[in-house]
Parts: structure tokens; sequence; C-alpha cells
């Protein structure tokens, strides 16, 4: 059975809020959730096509076409990209089942979607890894 590259995410240096602000007593004010422009990766790591694409090739960016794109830096450390609500979208490729008996005639292209993601715990890896090309 192949293995799925299911989604790589790349997250752009579009932060809105100062994460290292100081408080007026010289101690790191609290971290507050931080607002990101979020683009997915056409191409996996190994080369494959990712099963998860954007609608356009315009990054999702925090509150421009309704787009809500954070970190929960303060919290669960997550990365919430939700479009239930916006005018943009996403492609999912579900052509490969584990399955077949009973597939819908659709699965054979890819489906429109606003969905609603949460990379658990993603901030972690902006904290931990040293960006390059203006990219985490």
């Amino acid at each position: 059975m192949k293995k799925l590259s299911i989604i790589a995410i790349v997250i752009c240096l579009g932060i809105t809020t100062n994460i290292f602000a100081q408080s007026n007593k010289g101690k790191p004010a609290r971290v507050s959730d931080v607002y990101v422009t979020a683009e997915f990766q056409t191409f996996g790591a190994e080369g494959t096509f990712n099963k998860i694409t954007m609608d356009t090739s315009m990054p999702y960016e925090h509150n421009k076409d309704g787009v809500s794109a954070q970190f929960f830096a303060g919290g669960s450390k997550d990365l919430v990209i939700q479009l239930l609500n916006s005018q943009r979208y996403d492609w999912f490729d579900l052509s490969e089942v584990a399955d077949s008996t009973n597939q819908p005639n659709w699965i054979s292209s890819p489906q429109l979607f606003q969905s609603h993601m949460n990379i658990l715990e993603a901030y972690k890896a902006k904290e931990t890894c040293n960006p390059t090309d203006g990219y985490l």
C-alpha cells in the first residue's frame, strides 16, 4: 500500500502579533495568539502530489476573504486554519481509498471543501526551528 503524504504546510512569516513584546515591568509579556499567512505545498518532500491543495496560488491570510489562520501560542500551540465561513476553499484528493467496494463516482476527481484544520502543537516547530528563506 502506498504511503500517503497528506499535507505539508509552510507557514510564512506573516505574523501580525509581536510575540516578543516586553511588559512595562521588564518581564516578557504573555504570549498571545499569533496570526499567520499559510500555504499548502503542492508536492510533498518525496515529490508526490499532496492530497490537500489550495484553491488558488494565493496563501491563506488571516482576516482576508474570511480566513482565520492562527497559532494558539499561549495555550495548545496548535495551528488552526478555518475556512468554514470564508470565500476561500481547499481541494481534497480522495481518489486513493482503502476499500473500493461501493465507492461513490465522485471519488475519482478532487473535491472542493471549506475546511477547518487543526495542526496539533504546530507552534512548537516555530519555537525550535530556524527559518530559512523567510519560511518556518
